[in-house]
C-alpha cells in the first residue's frame, strides 16, 4: 500500500511519543508498504516545526530526530508532476 502522512500526523509523531500517530508512521515503513514524501520542501517544512524551540519541554530533540531519520531514511521522494491548488491557505499549495 503507498502510504502518504499529512503534516500533522508526521509533526504529531515526532512531538508525541508511543502516540498513535508515531505508531501510524513507523506502520507505514512496514512492508509492503511504501511510505511516499512529496518533495523536499515538504521535508524543510516539517522539520523546521519539530525543532522549534517550543517543543524541547514536551519532547525531547533526540526523538524529533529519530522520527525525522524514519521519515527521511525510509520514505520514498517523489516530485508530483502537477500543480494542485486547492488548499485553502495558499502557503499550503506546492508548487511542481
Amino acid at each position: 500500500m503507498i502510504v502518504v502522512l499529512d503534516a500533522s500526523t508526521f509533526v504529531s509523531a515526532a512531538l508525541k511519543a508511543n502516540s498513535l500517530p508515531e505508531r501510524a508512521l513507523l506502520r507505514a515503513i512496514d512492508k509492503p508498504n511504501r511510505l511516499i514524501l512529496l518533495q523536499q520542501e515538504v521535508e524543510d517544512e516539517y522539520r523546521e516545526v519539530i525543532f522549534r524551540a517550543k517543543f524541547d519541554r514536551f519532547v525531547s530533540v533526540e526523538h524529533r530526530q529519530r522520527i525525522l531519520n524514519i521519515m527521511v531514511f525510509a520514505a520514498e521522494e517523489v516530485e508530483p508532476s502537477e500543480a494542485v491548488r486547492k488548499c485553502r491557505d495558499p502557503k499550503h499549495n506546492k508548487t511542481s
